[in-house]
């Protein structure tokens, strides 16, 4: 796993293995720094990219910061299937019985 320096702090951080689908504004992250919605997911693992500060910021918690209702999630259009880099996948998040899980969608063609 590669590490950077970077961030406010100069702290070592993870590069991100992947992404979710949706903007960080779904999820109704803001900025820490500016409270604005100009973001895009970090390449840097648990950060958002702050397009007015220019900075990889941790952002607020948005919906991640209590239970999250995925039935009422679902109705209001917000997903949580993910984007892996390496192989340029995207996973869909499935709930099996009492766990989640993020199988591969598969190519057509």
């Amino acid at each position: 796993m590669e590490l950077k320096y970077g961030g406010k702090k100069g702290k070592k951080m993870r590069k991100r293995t992947w992404c979710y689908i949706q903007q960080p504004s779904s999820y109704e992250i803001s900025c820490d720094a500016c409270n604005g919605q100009n973001l895009a997911w970090s390449e840097f693992c648990g950060m958002v990219w702050c397009y007015d500060c220019k900075i990889d910021t941790r952002g607020n918690e948005g919906i991640f910061g209590g239970p999250i209702p995925l039935e009422v999630s679902e109705m209001l259009g917000v997903r949580f299937d993910r984007f892996y880099f390496r192989d340029k996948s995207i996973r869909k998040m499935e709930v099996k019985g009492d766990k989640l899980v993020w199988r591969k969608e598969k190519r057509k063609g």
